[in-house]
């Protein structure tokens, strides 16, 4: 029987690439930065209106998908907000 986290992914899913944790460069209507930091598993997002937010508790994992995800936006939305403790830094 699959096992899988509380986001979905199934546990034996091969871990993130080091390639992946690079900032992409992006165009987001909603984001406009992603910054990660792999020592603390913090990271932080600056939108375009909303200001900057730092968001603890990240894996690599859920960072490297959110960073090359399709929309960030609708990832962002289903996978992060609400999930993780997060404060306003901006």
């Amino acid at each position: 029987m699959a096992r899988y986290n509380q986001f979905g992914y199934h546990k034996s899913k091969p871990d993130y690439k080091w390639s992946q944790l690079n900032p992409k460069d992006y165009t987001s209507e909603c984001i406009d930065v992603l910054e990660y930091d792999m020592n603390t598993n913090e990271m932080t997002v600056h939108f375009e209106k909303r200001g900057s937010y730092l968001y603890k508790g990240i894996e690599p994992l859920v960072y490297a998908e959110f960073n090359h995800a399709g929309s960030r936006g609708q990832y962002f939305n289903q996978y992060i907000r609400g999930n993780y403790e997060s404060q306003r830094i901006r």
